[in-house]
């Protein structure tokens, strides 16, 4: 894929995740969307979206997206140096109100995440999620499905804002 194709793909994806934010836990478009200039090296934001900081109460993340066509969930039990730059690049994202979470699509794959298990708010049961762990740098982290995290932060989210 060339270069525009990859970086068009790449921006589709994060709108396409920023759309399932505010949906999900009813936003609007100034809630949470692409980041401008996303992918670019002087962008001053942290992450692949813009979320207000009203709308991090109810989803308190800074998001890194990656949509590759050779990604499988299966690669993060043996990671490669591109999923190992992912953690390290969310992890970057960090703010003080707003925890790193990885979002990733491969060819025909469902949307997963990725995040430290200490990041996952702590109102939300992990034990109803379906999941897998796995260790990176003697750290705990969680995988599952973009819409489970979806779910549960708006189940939690009936009485915020």
């Amino acid at each position: 894929m060339s270069g525009r194709h990859s970086r068009e793909k790449g921006a589709n994806f994060e709108r396409l995740v920023a759309k399932m934010v505010t949906d999900a836990l009813g936003g609007a478009r100034k809630d949470c969307y692409r980041t401008p200039m996303s992918g670019g090296h002087h962008s001053a934001a942290k992450g692949d979206l813009v979320v207000s900081p009203a709308f991090a109460q109810k989803f308190p993340f800074s998001v890194e997206c990656k949509h590759h066509k050779d990604w499988r969930p299966g690669r993060f039990f043996v990671l490669t140096k591109s999923e190992e730059a992912w953690l390290a690049q969310a992890e970057e994202a960090r703010t003080e109100q707003c925890a790193p979470l990885l979002v990733m699509r491969g060819h025909a794959t469902p949307i997963f995440v990725a995040l430290l298990c200490r990041d996952l708010p702590s109102d939300v049961d992990l034990r109803s999620l379906p999941r897998t762990a796995f260790v990176h740098r003697k750290i705990d982290y969680v995988l599952l499905l973009f819409r489970d995290l979806l779910a549960a932060l708006s189940g939690r989210n009936k009485h915020v804002l």
